[in-house]
């Protein structure tokens, strides 16, 4: 049972917390870097109001979260175009979370050996092992259509590859 070789890469990561913005160009206090230059764009993006004592969070499988809205979006309002004020939500909300990372990759190898000098290599590499779907961010900019959902995935599906190596 000589020449095996077994390899795994596990990872598991916690979702980043996710800012909330909302699009406001134009205004004296955007063009001052009001926004904090979400996305690089400073002068663009705003932080809008969270509503006092709302719940962020939503029920559901995550799967049921694309469809229903990842976190509770009745939560921030868009501060109004008229209002010279910054708004109240905080630029990195730690109740909203994007997908954890749940990842295996595994290989299983064996090398025999064929005639004096020459050995055959033999390798099967499976990435992304149970084939578990990361989502990517939800859309967070109050007032568009996607905010609060999710449309993307973030991760390959599962990939196998097979390997014949001849050394001599």
């Amino acid at each position: 049972m000589s020449g095996w070789r077994l390899n795994g890469i596990t990872t598991f990561r916690s979702g980043a917390p996710l800012g909330i913005a909302q699009v406001r160009g134009g205004s004296a206090l955007s063009q001052l870097g009001g926004g904090g230059g979400f996305f690089g764009a400073q002068g663009t993006f705003m932080r809008p109001d969270k509503l006092p004592n709302c719940d962020t969070s939503v029920s559901g499988s995550r799967e049921s979260l694309i469809d229903s809205g990842w976190f509770n979006t009745a939560c921030y309002q868009a501060v109004p175009f008229t209002d010279m004020r910054f708004g109240n939500a905080p630029r990195i909300d730690g109740s909203i979370r994007l997908d954890p990372q749940f990842n295996s990759d595994f290989s299983v190898a064996k090398q025999i050996a064929m005639s004096r000098g020459v050995h055959l290599q033999l390798t099967a590499e499976v990435y992304n092992l149970f084939n578990r779907v990361r989502f990517g961010a939800p859309g967070n900019q109050v007032g568009t259509p996607l905010f609060g959902r999710v449309t993307t995935q973030v991760n390959q599906p599962r990939a196998v590859q097979l390997g014949l190596r001849v050394d001599w």
